[in-house]
């Protein structure tokens, strides 16, 4: 999968992007990812518009907020990264801290 490109930027910019599940939510990478391995690990994406940072808080990270950083794209709102650490079967959230610091863990809405 990778970063999302220009073009899906651009179309979840204008509301007109017809494939959300490909954009956000999380993407095992390579096709040889084994259960709770490592093998590729884990795309993470999230449209947190106001965060001032947003991490991945999971079961291989013992749920440390900002262990597992994710980037804004732009100024899309969306915030990406890959965690090679993760893998297929792991529980996860978001850790979203807000522009006054406080950190909330959310559910991926695309789980």
């Amino acid at each position: 999968m990778g970063a999302p490109g220009e073009l899906d930027l651009h179309l979840f910019g204008e509301g007109r992007h017809h494939r959300l599940w490909d954009l956000l939510g999380a993407h095992l990478v390579g096709a040889g990812a084994t259960p709770g391995g490592t093998d590729g690990g884990v795309e993470f994406a999230v449209w947190a518009p106001n965060a001032a940072a947003v991490s991945v808080v999971g079961d291989w990270n013992w749920w440390s907020p900002g262990a597992d950083h994710l980037e804004p794209q732009g100024s899309s709102g969306i915030w990406w990264g890959s965690v090679p650490a993760a893998g297929e079967g792991h529980r996860y959230k978001f850790a979203i801290r807000t522009r006054t610091g406080e950190v909330l863990e959310r559910a991926d809405p695309l789980a």
